[in-house]
């Protein structure tokens, strides 16, 4: 059983390690790359690297190509507006919810992240704020209560990642997403859930491609 949750933390780990370098643009898209490429790159085994591609690939921020490797998928601007569209259908429903039904450890756990993000958009990492970012709509999810939608925020989050490097591509751009996080946790801790679903529509339609 133990080694069982090793190799699962180890999975795990490698899931994430990959995840947010394609995530901050370290990994670059088309390039073909191997099971071998990322157990150098990572200092990881090939059986949890093995386990991450698999979970990569399911939510298709990779595509194997049979008995070569695999590539970072590429850039699609119809696909970046259908996930925009998406979440435009579910996260302002799931922030009123919020509004309405969040515990004083959620809401406090939403400023945590919206302050570290402020310190992050001062010191431009934007590692630092993709993550902050997706811990934000993540986070609110779950003060929603609801499981399923939290889930479908969490995948849709992970294929919406390239925005942040089509739309949020300067100092400028990063003070707005954080002034539009700010608004939304203000009308969160008010319990305005009207006005979180509009302060939310607003920030994502902004992210909206031409």
């Amino acid at each position: 059983m133990q080694k069982k949750e090793v190799r699962k933390s180890l999975t795990r780990q490698a899931y994430e390690e990959i995840k947010w370098r394609i995530i901050a643009d370290e990994l670059q898209v088309g390039t073909l790359l191997t099971k071998n490429d990322l157990c150098e790159l990572t200092g990881f085994g090939k059986a949890p690297i093995q386990a991450a591609l698999i979970e990569l690939q399911h939510y298709r921020l990779i595509e194997v190509v049979p008995r070569k490797g695999f590539f970072i998928r590429p850039w699609n601007r119809e696909e970046a507006r259908e996930l925009i569209m998406m979440r435009r259908l579910i996260e302002p429903i799931l922030v009123g919810e919020s509004a309405k039904k969040a515990t004083k450890e959620d809401l406090e756990e939403l400023q945590r992240i919206v302050a570290e993000a402020k310190n992050h958009v001062r010191s431009a990492n934007r590692r630092l704020l993709i993550e902050s970012d997706n811990e934000f709509h993540v986070g609110i999810s779950r003060a929603s209560g609801s499981a399923v939608g939290t889930e479908v925020v969490e995948m849709l989050k992970l294929r919406s990642h390239l925005l942040w490097h089509v739309t949020i591509s300067n100092q400028r751009q990063l003070e707005v997403v954080q002034f539009q996080h700010e608004k939304i946790l203000t009308r969160i801790l008010d319990r305005d859930s009207e006005g979180a679903a509009c302060a939310m529509l607003e920030h994502l339609s902004s992210l909206e491609t031409e």
